[in-house]
């Protein structure tokens, strides 16, 4: 397991990828958490001083 900030999997795997990425999580508790993250993690965190982490199983 390896954790990432959003701009570190943006780096390593482009943006792409990193919304596919962000786009398979699932979160059947909390749909707003999931859809907080499918539809503005990314941008927000390359447009702003914020920093989302994830740990992926590589």
């Amino acid at each position: 397991m390896i954790i990432y900030t959003t701009k570190q999997m943006v780096e390593e795997f482009g943006e792409k990828e990193t919304n596919n990425k962000i786009f398979r999580f699932k979160c059947k508790p909390e749909k707003i958490i999931e859809k907080e993250l499918k539809n503005r993690i990314v941008k927000s965190d390359l447009d702003r001083n914020t920093t989302t982490h994830f740990i992926l199983d590589v």
